[in-house]
C-alpha cells in the first residue's frame, strides 16, 4: 500500500514537472498582434496629426503626433513588462529567450530614438538643425524597426520550424532597403494634388514601411496563433 502511495507521489510530481514545462506560448503572439494594433494606430496619427498641421491646426495636429512617438512605445513597454512578468516563472527557458531576443530592443529601440531625437534638439541650434537632420534620424528608426520586424520572423521561422517564415521576413527588409535607396527619385514617389500651388508626396519606402510593422507583426502574431492551436512548433508536414 505504502509503494502505490509512493509510486502515485512520484507519478504526480513528473505530471506537475511536465506542466511547469508545458507554455501556453501566448504571450508571442499577442505582443506582436498588439504591437500591429498600436503601429496602425501610429501610421494613423502620424498621417492625421500631418493633415491636420497642414490645415492650420498646428495645435491639434502636434499632440497626434506627440501621442504617436511617445504613447506607443509606453504601451508597447507597459505590456511587454505585464507579459515578462506573467511568463518569467515558466520552465520553458527556450520560450523566454524568443520573448527577450525580439522584446528587449522592441522596448529600447523607442526609447533610443527619443533620446536622438532630444539630443539633437538640444546640441544644434533650430536654424542648424533642419528637416534634413531630423528626416535622417527618422530614416534611422525607420531602418531598425524594419531589423526588428525581419528579427520577429526569423524567431517565428525556428519556433515554428517554418523556415520559409524567415525568407519572408528578409525578403520584406531588401525590399524596403532597394525602395529607401531610390526614395528621392521621382518615380519612387507618390505625389497628388492638394491645392492649388500645393502637392503632397509620399516617398514609396515609406508608405512600404507603414505597411510592413502593420501587416508584418498582425500577420506574425496571427501565424504563431494559429501553429499554437494546432500544437506548439509542431506544424503539419508539408
Amino acid at each position: 500500500m505504502d509503494e502505490a502511495k509512493t509510486a502515485l507521489k512520484h507519478f504526480q510530481i513528473m505530471k506537475d514537472t511536465l506542466a511547469q514545462a508545458k507554455t501556453d506560448y501566448s504571450g508571442l503572439y499577442k505582443l506582436w498582434l498588439i504591437y500591429g494594433i498600436l503601429n496602425t494606430a501610429a501610421v494613423l496619427f502620424g498621417y492625421l496629426g500631418t493633415f491636420l498641421i497642414m490645415n492650420s491646426l498646428q495645435l491639434l495636429g502636434q499632440a497626434l503626433i506627440l501621442l504617436q512617438n511617445l504613447a506607443v512605445p509606453i504601451l508597447l513597454i507597459v505590456y511587454y513588462i505585464k507579459i515578462f512578468k506573467r511568463d518569467n516563472c515558466t520552465a520553458n527557458k527556450y520560450y523566454l529567450s524568443c520573448l527577450a531576443l525580439w522584446g528587449i530592443p522592441a522596448v529600447a529601440m523607442p526609447v533610443f530614438t527619443i533620446i536622438l531625437k532630444g539630443g539633437a534638439v538640444l546640441l544644434f541650434s533650430p536654424g542648424i538643425l533642419s528637416n534634413e537632420i531630423l528626416g535622417k534620424l527618422n530614416s534611422f528608426s525607420f531602418l531598425l524597426n524594419m531589423f526588428l520586424l525581419c528579427l520577429c520572423y526569423i524567431i517565428c521561422a525556428f519556433v515554428l520550424n517554418r523556415k520559409w517564415i524567415a525568407l519572408i521576413g528578409l525578403a520584406v527588409l531588401f525590399v524596403y532597403l532597394g525602395l529607401d535607396v531610390f526614395a528621392d527619385m521621382g518615380s519612387f514617389r507618390i505625389e497628388f494634388a492638394y491645392r492649388a500651388g500645393s502637392y503632397i508626396n509620399f516617398s514609396l519606402s515609406s508608405v512600404f514601411y507603414n505597411a510592413s510593422i502593420v501587416l508584418g507583426y498582425l500577420a506574425a502574431g496571427l501565424m504563431v496563433k494559429g501553429f499554437h492551436k494546432k500544437g506548439w512548433g509542431t506544424p503539419d508536414e508539408d
